[in-house]
């Protein structure tokens, strides 16, 4: 079976730093619908097409040895059942769990409440480096707060990068809130 989410977008409400998107948002739009209250996501994966169900159900994640998936910001939910029911699951029922990362097998999730952070921008440093320094050398955490490596197996060679960043910033923040995007590097 096959459902079409994508009339289902943008925010339902905002309560402090919870925010419940509808389950079709798309992650690329979810910067844009929590900049007019301050908000950021902590965490989210570089493929930012899927929608913020599809993501969660399916285990995606973004970056850094200290941030969870985005399963992880997860603090409520609204499903529908395979019966039609429809549930309201908290941070404090045992299900959320399985409903946050579970593929759609205890329903259809409608509606995602997560726990955002302060706005916050980052800034990238990405170099080439050989594998051997990648793998056995270059400790991950000293590269930034965020890490990724992107490997060319046959020219046994990679680009690293070292993401740093949680810093509130104002114009940054403009900037989204007006459509503007700029990328520093």
């Amino acid at each position: 079976m096959d459902i079409d989410m994508s009339a289902l977008r943008g925010v339902v409400g905002v309560d402090g730093k919870r925010v419940t998107l509808r389950a079709g948002t798309r992650l690329h739009e979810i910067p844009a619908l929590l900049a007019p209250y301050g908000l950021g996501m902590r965490n989210l994966g570089d493929i930012d097409r899927q929608t913020i169900t599809g993501a969660t159900s399916t285990g995606t994640h973004g970056t850094g040895l200290h941030f969870g998936g985005i399963s992880t910001q997860i603090v409520g939910a609204k499903i529908v059942t395979g019966t039609g029911d429809v549930v309201t699951l908290t941070a404090d029922d045992d299900e959320l769990r399985a409903v946050a990362l579970g593929l759609g097998a205890l329903g259809v999730i409608v509606e995602l409440t997560i726990e955002c952070v302060d706005a916050f921008s980052l800034r990238a440093h990405d170099e080439p480096l050989d594998l051997d320094d990648a793998v056995g050398g270059q400790p991950f955490g000293e590269a930034g707060n965020r890490f990724g490596l992107v490997n060319f197996i046959l020219a046994h060679k990679g680009i690293s990068s070292g993401i740093t960043g949680a810093y509130p910033d104002q114009k940054a923040l403009a900037a989204v809130r007006s459509g503007r995007w700029r990328v520093r590097r």
